[in-house]
């Protein structure tokens, strides 16, 4: 697995945080129907706390993302409710490129951050920390969608289905096979 290291100072770990650039992309099958491909490059921290990814509203505005779906998010200070969006993203010089990634919306402009790498994809990663040295490791797929489930008011959503919807498929088309077979 590609992996991105960074060796800031203990004090600099302490106070920033696990930080990396990261280049975000409009997604590559809405940049064709556009024309063009724009990104933005800015900075992530790696969130152990944060179940979902999160991107800011600047990348949001200047990638002129569309909502996908709308989630609740429960934090330190509430509930809000935040949109669903797709992006593309690498961590320049890593050779890792995650494409068709499920985000949330966050106010991190004044963290100077434009993503919050969470849980849903770092399940799929190695994470090590060491305070004590101030060195970090992050290791990913080089490519790929995240494959654990997104979480969505209490719903798990595999492969861009909830449950729910999973489960009224299947029972669909199992009466049109029992409709076809009492048919013949």
């Amino acid at each position: 697995m590609p992996r991105c290291t960074s060796r800031p100072s203990p004090a600099a770990l302490f106070k920033f945080g696990p930080r990396l650039e990261v280049e975000i992309f409009l997604p590559e099958v809405i940049a064709k129907l556009r024309g063009d491909r724009p990104s933005i490059k800015g900075w992530a921290l790696i969130d152990t706390g944060a179940t979902t990814t999160s991107i800011s509203e600047r990348v949001v505005r200047e990638l002129d993302l569309q909502d996908i779906g709308e989630v609740v998010i429960s934090g330190a200070t509430g509930s809000d409710v935040h949109h669903h969006y797709m992006i593309d993203f690498t961590f320049p010089g890593s050779g890792i490129f995650l494409p068709y990634a499920r985000v949330s919306n966050a106010k991190l402009e004044s963290f100077d951050l434009d993503m919050l790498l969470g849980r849903d994809i770092l399940g799929n990663a190695a994470f090590t920390y060491d305070g004590k040295t101030g060195i970090w490791e992050l290791d990913l797929p080089r490519t790929g969608p995240p494959e654990l489930p997104h979480i969505s008011n209490d719903v798990a959503i595999v492969g861009g289905e909830s449950a729910r919807t999973k489960k009224s498929r299947n029972k669909a088309k199992q009466a049109r096979k029992s409709r076809k077979k009492n048919r013949r």
